[in-house]
């Protein structure tokens, strides 16, 4: 019973006489309770900072704000205006958030108030003041190119992030030992944590230990980001470049548009945009983790002069990424030059070490080659992944031993608020012969919902093992396979559901006419896609139009609303009736950490 509540009880009590000369009636009597306790105002915490650097995260945390006679129902951070640049809150009705520090040339006092609201709507406010400093003035930094110690490289810091040197852009030329160092301004120097240091090697470069250079390479020095340190000299290096490359071709990356435009943005978008910020940083040291587990080469090792330590091992490892970085120069080159590609935004080329195909049986890891093109507004896509042939040393040649995947996408504009997909993929064999042809084509219909985009999508596929893998897009009467997505994203949270639905006595349950739909979109109404999958209920918590399907579904919601990102899957089995729930925290060293439940509420170690 809620204290703050109590209702004033009145009590009938029947008195009957004991004697004679009683009228047998009952007098009411009322029994009147104490008022109510009055409601005691929340108290607003925020755990203290002094000061921070320009250019760096901000973490805000309210979450020891209490309330002793209820519960805390809001959170709202505000900055209070005292004439400081305007910051952006990852989100300012969270309990912890944060922001990056904006750029300032002079220490600048931040005010930032939080105030917090109770279940009976009592608040209460309590202000911050946080101090943020320019970043050091410094002459720049510097540090060696080391393949052997290269001579005659140029370095410089790609402020733009096209992968080319601009005369504008702080350079310098390597020296003896492979020194070099570069001069910033105030404003470069706050590029200097954001975009990449790149270095050209040029054909006739001196290597002080296997002498001139024969063919050109780029090497990379990843942006670690909030971690420059101008007094700490940078080695570049092949296993820098290498994490780079990895960063390049990771699943996360290409996952999605706004992972690929992250890898590709200017320091200044990157300025301009605190959100692109952390997801960089995290895709950075996703990459580095990544590398460093595959190759056993520890993090200080990875960032070291493994000349000047004598670790001919990691020079030995070194020397062999040089082959892949120079023959990745060269395809590039190549592929510039085919008119296939002359409308391509980006086309990104790299060779690298991984475990060989289960069905090769080797136990030494072997050389890949991944290219990929991207096209203005995703309107064409093109990846390819090569095995390639190793040389008596174990280096990477030019030559293609086969092809294993290939992708080829195309987008058209379908109606007037849809988009069509045509997509081929092509998996093949360990001696290069067809395994797969997938044929798909994709539908998206855009919608707004209560004024938050969703977007409503179906998917045929047809698969074939003869002739060659092609696009077809008259050959979806023969799909076996429907997928439905709905996708959307709301207040920094992204939500996912999909399912499969396959041909039953040659049709599917649903929709069954919406085949062969290329340059078709007159002849069907997009209301009638969102209607199914509204009324399947595609939110993550409404399962009741999906819950006893004959098909097993799936839902994903991805919470970048905390200070780190809460993954929850939940996959629905028609075989078995049951919803399995997995959940993955990212933690602080950007590990995370897995947990299970069977209703969403408990959770624990996953069997």
């Amino acid at each position: 019973m809620n204290l703050k509540r109590i209702i004033t009880l009145t009590i009938l009590l029947g008195l009957t006489a004991c004697g004679g000369g009683s009228d047998g009636e009952s007098e009411p009597i009322s029994l009147i309770q104490p008022p109510p306790l009055e409601n005691i105002i929340p108290i607003a915490n925020i755990v203290s900072i002094s000061s921070v650097i320009s250019m760096t995260e901000v973490q805000l945390n309210g979450a020891s704000s209490a309330d002793s006679d209820g519960q805390i129902q809001t959170y709202q951070w505000l900055q209070i205006d005292n004439g400081a640049p305007t910051i952006v809150f990852f989100d300012s009705t969270q309990s912890v958030t944060g922001f990056i520090a904006p750029d300032v040339q002079q220490e600048t006092e931040f005010r930032l108030q939080l105030t917090v609201t109770d279940n009976e709507g009592a608040t209460n406010s309590v202000e911050t003041l946080l101090t943020v400093l320019p970043i050091p003035l410094q002459q720049g930094h510097q540090g060696r190119v080391i393949d052997g110690y290269l001579t005659g490289a140029t370095v410089w810091l790609d402020i733009n992030n096209n992968g080319e040197f601009d005369e504008d852009e702080p350079n310098d030329v390597t020296d003896t030992g492979g020194e070099y160092s570069l001069k910033y301004n105030a404003e470069q120097q706050v590029c200097a944590t954001l975009v990449p240091v790149r270095v050209d090697v040029p054909v006739g470069a001196i290597d002080e230990t296997e002498g001139v250079v024969t063919s050109a390479y780029q090497l990379v020095y990843p942006p670690l980001y909030g971690q420059f340190n101008p007094e700490q000299a940078a080695y570049i290096t092949p296993l820098t470049s290498a994490v780079w490359d990895m960063l390049s071709s990771s699943p996360t990356v290409n996952s999605t548009d706004k992972n690929t435009e992250v890898l590709q943005a200017s320091c200044k978008q990157l300025i301009e945009n605190p959100q692109s910020q952390l997801n960089y940083a995290s895709l950075i040291n996703e990459a580095i983790d990544d590398f460093t587990r595959k190759s056993n080469i520890s993090i200080d090792d990875l960032f070291s002069d493994f000349i000047e330590n004598g670790n001919q091992a990691l020079q030995q490892t070194a020397r062999r990424y040089v082959t892949g970085l120079s023959l990745s120069l060269k395809k590039k080159a190549e592929l510039l030059k085919n008119d296939l590609y002359k409308d391509a935004s980006y086309i990104r080329v790299i060779h690298y070490l991984d475990k060989a195909p289960a069905a090769e049986e080797l136990t030494e890891n072997v050389w890949y080659r991944d290219i990929v093109v991207f096209y203005p507004d995703d309107r064409q896509f093109f990846s390819e992944s090569a095995r390639m042939v190793s040389d008596d040393n174990g280096d990477v040649t030019d030559a293609v031993l086969y092809v294993y995947y290939r992708r080829h996408n195309n987008a058209f504009s379908w109606g007037d608020n849809g988009r069509y997909i045509a997509s081929y993929d092509e998996r093949n064999t360990a001696d290069g012969q067809l395994e797969t042809c997938f044929n798909n084509e994709s539908v998206m219909v855009t919608h707004d919902v209560e004024l938050v985009p969703v977007q409503f999508t179906l998917s045929n596929t047809y698969s074939t093992d003869t002739g060659e893998c092609q696009f077809t897009a008259d050959i979806f009467t023969q799909a076996y396979e429907r997928v439905y997505y709905v996708d959307y994203s709301e207040n920094n949270i992204n939500y996912l559901m999909q399912f499969s639905q396959f041909k039953t006595n040659g049709a599917f349950p649903t929709l069954n006419d919406w085949v062969n739909l290329q340059d078709r979109s007159a002849e069907y109404s997009t209301t009638e896609l969102v209607t199914l999958l509204t009324d399947y209920g595609y939110t993550f918590t409404d399962d009741t139009g999906i819950q006893d399907t004959d098909f097993s579904w799936y839902k994903r919601k991805t919470d970048d609303s905390q200070e780190h990102r809460v993954t929850t899957d939940k996959n629905y089995d028609a075989n078995t009736g049951v919803i399995s729930w997995t959940r993955l925290t990212e933690q602080s060293n950007h590990t995370n950490i897995k947990q299970c439940s069977t209703d969403g509420i408990n959770w624990g170690a996953c069997l």
